[in-house]
Formats: structure tokens, C-alpha cells, sequence
């Protein structure tokens, strides 16, 4: 089946955190492909003076994993 599995792998990441007067929660599942190509990042207070900010991202790596990370 080239890319893919013959039945997806359900098993679901589930993580959540909270700062600066945020909360935050996030889930991610391989599903049909042979790897799990996606990632995300979830930084609550950045260094050099930007404590009070936070960054969030979510990457597709549609052609593979190593373009996520």
C-alpha cells in the first residue's frame, strides 16, 4: 500500500499546559501512514525580555517527518 497501513494506528497524544494567563490543549494521531509526520511546538514565556509572550505551532510534514521537524 506504498505510504500507508493496512488499518491506522489509533493511539491518540494528548498533552496540555498553562502560563501566562493562557491554558492550552492538543492531540495528535499517526492514523493511515506508515509514520507520524506531523509536530507542533507549545512554548509558554520565550527568553530575552519576551517572557510574557508564548508561541504555538503546528507543522505538516507531507513529505514526511523530518520536514516537521
Amino acid at each position: 500500500m506504498g505510504a500507508f497501513l493496512d488499518k491506522p494506528k489509533m493511539e491518540k497524544h494528548n498533552a496540555q499546559g498553562q502560563g501566562n494567563g493562557l491554558r492550552y490543549g492538543l492531540s495528535s494521531m499517526q492514523g493511515w501512514r506508515v509514520e507520524m509526520e506531523d509536530a507542533h511546538t507549545a512554548v509558554i514565556g520565550l527568553p530575552s525580555g519576551l517572557e510574557t509572550w508564548s508561541f504555538f505551532a503546528v507543522y505538516d510534514g507531507h513529505a514526511g517527518s523530518q520536514v516537521a521537524k
